[in-house]
């Protein structure tokens, strides 16, 4: 689904995007984080998850107030120098970013809460060894924020298709000549 107004994660991921290049333009590389899919990624880049959500109390208009739990992964490459200290210093200039960082969405988005960074993946080169794949150095910094988002979603234009659904929705007991009966007599 491709975002069309300003009021849905699609669109909020996109300016998150936009923030984080216009104020790091030596980040090479800002996308959304897809565990399933392998890829190849220039770096610096910083990969953008949503880990969690829940709904928060809403103040305003009928919208719905969703709490959004977001995880940045800053990746450097192990050609780096001193890659285990810069992956510190890169992880601190996204949590300058984010820090504060409505996104553009003034009334609609909350300030970030929770902002904290802990090290993430690491791949070392393999010496010795011929390999395309290359090592890298991550730290992923963790936050929430509270988005105010629009009317109840509409979705996509689904494709219809033929399910069969299987299973047993209503049984009978074979016991029911067991089952004790509740009656009046001898009271």
């Amino acid at each position: 689904m491709q975002s069309t107004t300003n009021d849905d994660l699609t669109y909020v991921h996109q300016q998150m995007v936009n923030a984080i290049q216009q104020a790091i333009p030596e980040i090479h590389h800002v996308a959304a984080y897809n565990p399933l899919v392998d890829k190849k990624v220039k770096t610096p880049g910083v990969l953008l998850e949503v880990v969690g959500m829940e709904l928060d109390t809403p103040i305003s208009g009928g919208r719905t107030a969703v709490k959004v739990e977001f995880a940045a992964h800053c990746i450097l490459s192990v050609a780096t120098q001193q890659v285990e200290l810069e992956v510190r210093n890169f992880a601190v200039k996204v949590m300058q970013v984010i820090n504060k960082n409505r996104w553009g969405l003034g009334a609609l988005a909350q300030q970030p809460t929770a902002l904290s960074a802990f090290p993430g993946s690491f791949k070392p080169d393999v010496k010795g060894f011929k390999t395309e794949e290359k090592g890298y150095e991550s730290w992923v910094i963790s936050w929430e924020q509270v988005f105010h988002l629009g009317d109840i979603w509409q979705g996509v234009e689904f494709t219809p298709d033929e399910i069969l659904i299987k299973g047993t929705h209503h049984i009978e007991s074979p016991f029911t000549e067991f089952e004790p009966r509740i009656t009046n007599d001898g009271l």
